[in-house]
């Protein structure tokens, strides 16, 4: 299990432990799970969509650049 995966709010460490057990150990893994994959396996009465849904983008952040104001700029220009 990745340390990023381990550092996710919301995730306890039974939750991790199931993950582990069915392959998801990294972002990656994490973020390619719909909200429903990821609450059959940490148990769907553990979690709800909402939080489901904010754990997977949370792991898709790195997927993403973080904008830049200046090239945004520069972009307009």
């Amino acid at each position: 299990m990745s340390e990023e995966v381990r550092g996710i709010e919301g995730l306890t460490l039974p939750m991790l432990v199931a993950l582990g057990d069915k392959g998801v150990k990294t972002l990656d893994d994490l973020g390619d799970l719909a909200s429903d994959e990821l609450r059959e396996i940490v148990g769907e009465s553990t979690m709800d969509a909402d939080t489901a849904n904010a754990i997977i983008m949370k792991a898709r952040e790195h997927w993403f650049p973080a904008a830049d104001p200046a090239s945004d700029e520069a972009a307009k220009a």
